[in-house]
């Protein structure tokens, strides 16, 4: 699982975190005489202290004992400025504490917020550690440089290092996972290559020529045309609509009907219906199909050519042949189309 080695590093860091900000190592004084107050026990000799954020472990001769701050005269957790370092500790654990669980329940088709904000809350968590560490180590050398104490080795600061470290190391393995995440979900864009295959279920402009051929004749796929100025029969123009162009058209799905194709044309009972109550001139079938009588048909026919069609930055213009076309067979069916004025 690709979310396996994240989660396990942040357990790992949770457990480092955890470690470093509890255990009583952030300061550690050996063979040290100066701490009194400590009841039960005697420190009038020697003896190693190891200081916390929330407590300290003394270590005599004969005895080891962990006290809060509150139990030795003097010492105090707002008197010797903890509680700032307690607040960045803590932030630092909750947060990566947060994010362990949000791994876990992150889905690979979810939504990628998720990877952000764990990517977000570990960056936060990692920068207030090392800002906790980094103040309270400057300050241990401080001491260790201008006193004559013994310094131990302050382990809790690796360990809280190392927490800190490993927040980095899991927010680059986040980052990378969300850009997979994110370039698998992301569509294609580009680089899309066009067929010179014709494409039948898509009527496609194409250049005029002087005119049709007879109606019935073999057609081809090379440069057919239409000339409108000759109004001479709408059969021969509706047949030359679905002639198979080169040049691709985008979908649309209100224009793009499976009558408009040369192999499946002669499928539908309607348009071979139509076209042969319109050779016969049978003046009731024909009203019957066209919704309308001859002469408003005549005078479409003179429309026709003028019906234009501007430029729109969504789609090309249809020809005046096609839109005619489109028009009288949503007449002739009742088909609902989703734009009659084809825009």
């Amino acid at each position: 699982m690709e979310k396996l080695c994240p989660a396990i590093l942040g357990i790992i860091t949770l457990v480092l975190l955890c470690a470093g900000a509890f255990s009583p190592g952030w300061i550690a004084i050996g063979d040290t005489t100066s701490l009194r107050g400590i009841e039960g026990h005697d420190t009038s000799g020697s003896v190693d202290v190891h200081m916390g954020l929330y407590y300290l472990v003394v270590v005599g001769k004969n005895f080891t004992t962990a006290v809060g701050y509150k139990e030795v005269s003097g010492f105090s957790v707002l008197g010797l400025g903890f509680l700032e370092y307690q607040i960045e500790t803590i932030l630092g654990i909750f947060l990566c504490f947060i994010s362990v669980i949000l791994t876990f329940i992150y889905k690979k088709e979810g939504t990628n917020g998720v990877l952000v904000a764990i990517i977000i809350m570990y960056i936060i968590a990692g920068i207030s550690t090392v800002v906790a560490v980094g103040r309270w180590l400057s300050g241990v050398i401080l001491i260790s440089t201008y006193t004559n104490l013994k310094m131990i080795v302050p382990y809790s600061l690796i360990l809280s290092g190392l927490g800190a470290i490993f927040c980095g190391v899991i927010m680059i393995c986040t980052s990378c996972m969300y850009c997979q995440h994110n370039a698998a979900r992301r569509p294609a864009q580009g680089g899309q290559v066009f067929s010179d295959v014709p494409m039948t279920g898509y009527p496609q402009t194409q250049p005029y020529t002087q005119g049709p051929p007879s109606y019935g004749q073999p057609q081809d796929n090379k440069g057919y045309g239409y000339n409108y100025s000759n109004n001479s029969g709408l059969p021969p123009n509706i047949n030359l609509i679905a002639v198979e162009k080169r040049r691709r058209r985008r979908q649309r799905r209100w224009w793009t009907r499976p009558w408009l194709s040369p192999e499946r044309r002669c499928s539908f009972g309607l348009y071979d219906q139509l076209m042969t109550e319109l050779r016969r001139e049978d003046r009731q079938p024909y009203v019957h199909f066209l919704r309308m009588p001859t002469e408003m048909f005549d005078e479409i026919l003179q429309v026709g050519p003028r019906i234009a069609k501007q430029n729109t930055f969504y789609r090309n213009p249809l020809e005046p042949g096609l839109k005619l076309a489109i028009t009288l067979r949503h007449l002739a069916s009742g088909a609902k189309y989703r734009s009659m004025q084809y825009g």
